[in-house]
């Protein structure tokens, strides 16, 4: 998450600050739920050790991104410099919508796997196939298929070389990305679109770099928990 342009995580807590302090503001949102036609939600507080909570969050805040938007338009606060200025630009900000869609995409992928860890069962003899499963998922939503086909462990595949890696046209960020981008109501700057997929390649190696050094991929007891008395 860090390597995101976006702080994702200083947006959600100061969002959900900003409306916690007061039962006023909380109904003002309301006002504005309505208004927008989007479903009434409470806004969720985020926690960083909380790693599966955090989908939930994205979701929620995209649902209610038009009420948050017109909220802090319509706030007085917004004039002056501090944390209601400061939410109201990253809302504005067109890096904000597409980097939380994003997340929406690929933190499923991410999730399934985390929640093996809080099964009843013993999960010992399918580990091995699903973390390879998760490795070879990630990187070719970034890498080149005949890179990752042409090595018999994907641990040797050279992911972040630029000329390994898809261009942006075919770098998977998920449908509702590519819908938004194709979208003529939804011009975003060259440049925006620049910073969103350097981002969505630092975010994807950083992915990969972390299961290739920490997950135990030569571990004995995993790769043949049947032979180990």
């Amino acid at each position: 998450m860090k390597t995101l342009s976006v702080s994702v995580d200083d947006f959600f807590v100061d969002i959900y600050f900003h409306f916690d302090q007061t039962v006023k503001r909380r109904e003002t949102l309301k006002e504005f739920q309505a208004y927008t036609k989007v479903e009434h939600m409470q806004v969720l507080k985020h926690c960083q050790t909380h790693w599966l909570s955090l989908l939930r969050i994205v979701q929620r805040v995209l649902i209610q991104y038009p009420a948050l938007v017109v909220y802090f338009i319509n706030h007085d606060g917004l004039e002056t410099a501090g944390k209601v200025k400061h939410a109201m630009q990253r809302l504005k900000d067109p890096l904000t919508k597409l980097t939380l869609i994003f997340l929406n995409f690929i933190l499923p992928v991410m999730n399934d796997f985390n929640k093996l860890f809080q099964a009843n069962e013993t999960g010992i003899s399918y580990l091995l196939p699903e973390r390879t499963s998760l490795l070879c998922m990630l990187a070719v939503k970034f890498v080149q298929m005949k890179h990752v086909k042409s090595k018999a462990d994907v641990r040797e595949v050279k992911f972040e070389l630029a000329e390994n890696q898809y261009d942006n046209e075919l770098l998977v960020v998920g449908v509702p990305v590519r819908t938004l981008l194709a979208n003529t109501d939804n011009t975003f700057q060259k440049g925006v679109q620049v910073n969103f997929f350097g981002d969505v390649r630092k975010f994807y190696c950083a992915v990969v770099r972390k299961m290739v050094k920490l997950f135990p991929f030569d571990d004995r007891v995993i790769n043949e928990p049947n032979r180990i008395n």
